[in-house]
């Protein structure tokens, strides 16, 4: 089964997360849900403590890193990454109008802001709308289970 890392910023998706940590753990995978800070940073995006299969942010956690040409950091991470989108703008959106790697998947939960994002930044190459999304956070915690197992699928790593 896949190694899957989940972070956020303050509270961001907090709960939702450990929620689909333990449903993503019930099925097999193995989890770990962390606070993003400075600290952690180059251990997940280098992947250099462990194995890291996916990395699932919530609202571009993590893109504030950049190299020293000024693309995304997260595009020299070893794994894929699963970038759910809940608000309808992020702190380092910026980084959306350069390169992308291919192994990073968006998932907008609103539709208005999934259509925003595929007219404003045509070189994502996987940007999806996560169908159903509402307010109950056990029904969501379910979907995104599912979207992020759908991902490791197509990405062969389940």
């Amino acid at each position: 089964m896949a190694n899957i890392t989940f972070v956020y910023e303050g509270n961001d998706n907090r709960e939702l997360f450990e929620l689909c940590a333990r449903l993503l753990e019930a099925r097999g995978h193995k989890c770990y849900v962390s606070l993003y800070t400075q600290q952690t940073s180059d251990k997940i995006i280098y992947s250099r403590i462990k194995k890291i299969d996916l990395l699932v942010c919530s609202n571009l956690t993590a893109s504030d890193r950049t190299t020293l040409t000024k693309e995304n950091a997260l595009n020299l991470a070893k794994c894929k990454v699963y970038q759910l989108i809940t608000k309808e703008s992020c702190k380092c959106e910026h980084v959306l109008l350069g390169m992308i790697s291919i192994g990073h998947f968006f998932f907008c939960v609103k539709k208005r802001r999934y259509e925003d994002m595929k007219k404003k930044y045509k070189n994502i190459y996987s940007l999806e709308l996560l169908e159903g999304w509402g307010e109950d956070l056990a029904e969501n915690g379910v979907r995104l289970a599912d979207s992020i197992e759908n991902v490791l699928k197509r990405c062969f790593i389940v």
